[in-house]
């Protein structure tokens, strides 16, 4: 029901928004967890990316606009898109930092 939705709505901005705000912050200031809170954010987008479009998918698409190729290329496709290869770079760089410091402790 919407009521449903909302509530899961409201708690995945003020959760992820925090998590943003904190992310934003260990950025700027070389903070030593930022990719702790950067690889939990973008598992989360990912995450719900997969719900919002994986059964719709695996349904054959029944709700979803693809009548033209305004719709399905540039707001389905390419829009939606972004929202996963943006996580997906995001953890490379965290997993890449990760490898970087596992290799100086391992030589020291």
């Amino acid at each position: 029901t919407w009521k449903d939705e909302t509530s899961q709505e409201i708690w995945t901005v003020f959760l992820n928004g925090s998590m943003c705000v904190m992310l934003v912050y260990a950025i700027l200031f070389k903070k030593p967890y930022r990719h702790f809170i950067q690889t939990v954010l973008n598992v989360c987008e990912l995450y719900g990316g997969w719900m919002t479009f994986g059964p719709e998918w695996l349904t054959g698409s029944a709700n979803l606009d693809t009548s033209s190729f305004l719709f399905l290329w540039v707001y389905l496709f390419f829009f939606n898109f972004l929202w996963v290869i943006i996580p997906l770079l995001m953890l490379l760089q965290s997993f890449m930092a990760s490898i970087s410091v596992t290799n100086k402790k391992h030589v020291e």
